[in-house]
């Protein structure tokens, strides 16, 4: 019976180290966790070899064209006066440089 308890605590071990790791590498640390506890140590070498987790890329916010050409909808409806869209526009280019 003691080596049961053993044996519980080795694999709880080894599903800690496996969500801490994955966790580190920004991977779901509940899964990997799992497969931790069932696979043991070659889970860790596994994270170990493996690097962080793409998220995808990056996604840029609106260009100076796409802002400029709102600005302009914004004049034309008289929400902006010329001067305030001239102002607008030369921040967005200085920006854009």
């Amino acid at each position: 019976m003691t080596e049961l308890y053993v044996w519980i605590i080795v694999l709880c071990a080894f599903a800690a180290i496996s969500g801490a790791m994955a966790g580190a590498r920004n991977r779901s640390v509940g899964g990997w966790g799992v497969a931790g506890f069932f696979f043991g140590f070659l889970i860790i070498i596994i994270l170990a070899a493996v690097g962080p987790a793409n998220d995808g890329p990056s996604v840029a916010g609106p260009s100076p064209l796409d802002e400029i050409k709102k600005l302009k909808a914004l004049k034309d409806s008289g929400v902006l006066s010329e001067d305030e869209f001239n102002q607008q526009k030369r921040n967005l280019l200085a920006q854009a440089a």
